[in-house]
């Protein structure tokens, strides 16, 4: 029902099928598992992912949830009715789990909440409209995808995210606050949608960067770690021990300058 362009909105399935990991949760098996993803079989439950190499855990559960049964077809799993005039369905793979939630019509309030447990994360840092879940090091383990919202003509649409009951760092340069964390609320919010649309935040792995980069160079930095810049994006941290990039932080552009003279000289990335 919702395309861009040529293409469905929700992509094929990457799961091939699912098996139980207690009585109230399921996860599709993936060869290679970079974030263990535990999906409720009930809407209102939340769902559990863990960054399979340093342990950071993050639980997310969509506020005002009816209690629904999951229902799993074609490696896709459908809580139909979850909100008023709305389905939720679930995209599974072995990088995280994408959160369609598609709207009939016009809901009162053009916004989605969700109650998330951040007690097994060091910090928490904004991130070019995104927020990313950062170990102790400063690395971002898992992270909430820039979101978007797709209407009925087929036009993206950029939605908003933000924080409420925590603390965030909004640049990735120095170490995390590790303040600490145990639960915060995640908005997310659009407008200007014509419905039927369908809603997009993505829950994911931390590693890869936001956006691909043309013609851009690396900056080492004292600690090992490097900005990657140019390529007509913001700027992000790139950290060689495992190999995960971070995002620079809001309106630091300006300052890989400043840092140019304490780095390395830049070379081709």
């Amino acid at each position: 029902r919702f395309r861009l362009g040529a293409r469905p909105a929700i992509s094929a399935a990457a799961a091939t099928g699912f098996e139980a990991v207690d009585a109230s949760h399921f996860r599709a098996p993936f060869e290679r598992e970079v974030v263990r993803t535990s999906i409720p079989s009930r809407a209102n439950a939340p769902v559990e992912l863990q960054d399979t190499r340093s342990g950071v855990l993050v639980r997310f559960a969509l506020r005002g949830a009816a209690d629904v049964a999951a229902a799993k077809a074609n490696g896709l799993v459908l809580y139909r009715n979850v909100l008023p005039g709305a389905d939720v369905v679930y995209r599974v793979d072995e990088r995280g789990i994408e959160d369609f939630v598609a709207f009939e019509q016009r809901p009162l309030v053009e916004e989605l909440v969700y109650d998330v447990d951040v007690s097994r994360v060091a910090s928490l840092r904004i991130a070019e409209r995104g927020l990313e879940f950062v170990d102790a090091r400063g690395t971002a383990r898992l992270r909430v995808s820039p979101p978007w919202v797709v209407d009925a003509r087929g036009y993206r649409r950029e939605a908003t995210l933000r924080i409420e009951g925590c603390q965030y760092d909004d640049t990735s340069l120095g170490p995390p606050s590790n303040r600490p964390l145990r639960s915060c609320v995640v908005h997310v919010a659009w407008s200007g949608a014509t419905y039927p649309a369908l809603v997009d935040p993505s829950w994911t792995a931390g590693d890869g960067t936001y956006q691909y980069r043309g013609g851009a160079t690396l900056t080492v930095l004292p600690d090992g770690r490097a900005i990657a810049n140019g390529g007509f994006v913001e700027p992000e941290i790139y950290d060689p021990a495992t190999g995960n990039f971070s995002f620079f932080g809001t309106g630091c552009a300006g300052s890989v300058l400043s840092l140019i003279h304490i780095s390395e000289p830049t070379r081709p990335y």
